[in-house]
């Protein structure tokens, strides 16, 4: 399983144990992650923006307003952005910003039921926390789609984070394995092998 993949169910997770925050900040992150598993050199933020415009905004098209959606790349980015870096969901004054200035977020286990999912006004976007995990999932499927063969294989083999859990059964052993790698001397080296 890729970690796209392992980001999905964690936060599927993380919302029904109503952990908002850890759900909202993972979701930002899975479109930079997307991009850079297909990409030999560092993304930029002009790839995070391009993704979402692809395969996110068209959710957020407004049947009054067609001709620009409620939320784009740009916006969406500068969320990233502001909340990653400074715990905020104000994102005017943010380099990417685009119309919006502010989110207001809600979360509902009965958010399925809702007829009116995100709605904007004086350049505040209020919405669902389901409703952006779950369009940027559907993005994630639908990139998936368009992936040729090779890329769809660099995708999935993507090397990424890898956390190893370690039971009580074998926590002795792992302290005693750790133990025997420090130096105290050079503990900017300090490195653990499995």
């Amino acid at each position: 399983m890729n970690l796209i993949d392992k980001l999905i169910s964690d936060i599927e997770q993380a919302l029904t144990h109503k952990l908002y925050n850890v759900a909202l900040i993972s979701v930002l992150t899975i479109p930079d992650i997307i991009c850079q598993s297909i990409k030999e050199t560092e993304t930029k933020s002009k790839d995070y923006i391009e993704w979402f415009d692809n395969y996110v905004a068209k959710k957020y098209y407004s049947e009054i307003y067609s001709k620009e959606p409620s939320l784009n790349g740009n916006d969406f980015y500068a969320l990233r952005c502001s909340l990653l870096h400074q715990g905020r969901s104000v994102i005017k004054g943010q380099n990417k910003q685009k119309h919006l200035e502010d989110f207001v977020f809600f979360a509902s286990h009965n958010y399925g039921k809702l007829h009116l999912k995100s709605y904007s006004s004086e350049n505040r976007l209020k919405i669902h926390l389901e409703e952006v995990f779950e369009n940027i999932v559907r993005g994630y499927s639908d990139w998936k789609e368009q992936l040729s063969p090779e890329m769809l294989n660099q995708h999935e083999s993507y090397k990424s984070l890898e956390i190893k859990e370690i039971d009580e059964e074998h926590m002795d052993a792992f302290e005693t394995a750790i133990a025997k790698q420090v130096r105290f001397n050079d503990l900017n080296n300090f490195k653990i092998k499995f």
